[in-house]
């Protein structure tokens, strides 16, 4: 590696944490996918020309197995739904085929609740594998974020519990992190991320051959390119972010979850209230300042028999918008004010049922803490 590149990588390197924060972006864009098996997703616009590996790609193709592949309107042709590859993490798979991008190759799922986001800029493109786990694992559920810039920059941010493993057997519990141009590229020795340093190959990666080996869980990885080959630095911990945490279950069917995350200045943010009653033409949603957990039996006291309280409703009950496809969603703009990290929230969707004497259905509950989001 040239020694003026190296020096402006790592100034770049050492400026990073000061510069930014280590947190999820809350604002997550559209869903591409919620509860599937092997998916890779439509292809979706980048939103700028990305350069990496000396060419650019406009194009990202996304799976449900912790990695991207980059192409030219399809040109080179991705791996397609239910492909062996998808869930099987070689180097020799991840060589072959078409560039990819992985915060973690490995076999996990979507299945149970787990979603895929994609949102597009003309400066950045990030992908999100929310509430992932492992395959045949229940537990933990994890979550990570790919971000790629327009000058080049690559970021993994990592949540807590992120691993690599799978009970499909053989190599399934294997993981891999990293990125390559592929198309039949030679592997260099695979190298220790979180350690830092610069590579001189396109190809710069790491590879876990063991079931849970994955060093790198509520961390970020950023690389920076070096034409050839990439610098890295895991940047540490992220403070003071944005969360949501789901606690309890519903009655009647009804639940409740979030599209992104309650970051500081996060216009998008929105909660859904999900397979709601029939009977049902909006679902309602209330906030409190109590987190109830555990919930308060509701059968005593309201005749909603099987249903709990999680919120003291103290702040108020606000109706969504009209249920489509069994959901009802509330937009929950979240100001741009610093004051508010670290503010805690409780809520809960009700919905109209036929379940029980009173009428009514309520969901789970969700915890918000407002935060910090890039």
């Amino acid at each position: 590696m040239h020694p003026i590149f190296l020096a402006t990588s790592l100034s770049l390197l050492l400026a990073e944490p000061a510069a930014a924060q280590l947190c999820f972006n809350g604002d997550f864009g559209t869903s591409l996918g919620k509860n599937t098996v092997d998916t890779v997703y439509p292809i979706q616009p980048i939103g700028f020309a990305f350069p990496f590996a000396g060419t650019t790609y406009t194009h990202i193709h996304v799976n449900d197995h912790g990695f991207v592949q980059l192409s030219n309107n399809g040109v080179p042709t991705p791996l397609a739904t239910g492909a062996t590859a998808l869930y099987t993490p070689t180097v020799i798979n991840f060589l072959g085929g078409g560039p990819k991008i992985a915060p973690l190759y490995c076999d996990m799922e979507l299945t149970g609740g787990g979603e895929c986001f994609l949102k597009s800029t003309p400066q950045s493109c990030t992908v999100t594998w929310w509430n992932a786990r492992s395959y045949g694992i229940p537990s933990p559920r994890f979550s990570f974020q790919l971000q790629i810039d327009a000058s080049g920059a690559i970021r993994f941010v990592y949540g807590s519990g992120v691993t690599n493993n799978s009970t499909f057997g053989g190599v399934s519990d294997n993981g891999i992190c990293g990125v390559t141009p592929a198309g039949g590229a030679t592997a260099p020795a695979s190298l220790d991320l979180s350690a830092g340093g610069a590579s001189v190959d396109n190809t710069t990666y790491e590879n876990w051959a063991i079931a849970n080996g994955f060093d790198l869980a509520n961390n970020t990885l950023l690389l920076l390119p070096g034409n050839p080959g990439f610098s890295y630095v895991a940047l540490g911990a992220p403070q003071n972010c944005a969360t949501t945490n789901s606690y309890g279950t519903g009655c009647d069917g009804l639940s409740l979850d979030a599209a992104g995350l309650p970051s500081i200045g996060n216009g998008s943010f929105t909660l859904r209230a999900n397979t709601v009653p029939a009977v049902s033409p909006v679902a309602f949603f209330g906030f409190g300042t109590v987190v109830q957990n555990p919930g308060l039996p509701l059968g005593p006291i309201l005749g909603m028999n099987g249903c709990e309280g999680y919120t003291n409703l103290d702040i108020g009950l606000f109706g969504g918008g009209l249920v489509a496809g069994g959901t009802s969603t509330f937009s929950f703009p979240v100001p741009s004010a610093t004051s508010l990290v670290g503010s805690v929230l409780s809520t809960q969707a009700l919905a109209l049922s036929l379940s029980n004497p009173f009428g009514l259905a309520s969901s789970n509950g969700v915890r918000l803490q407002v935060g910090q989001g890039y």
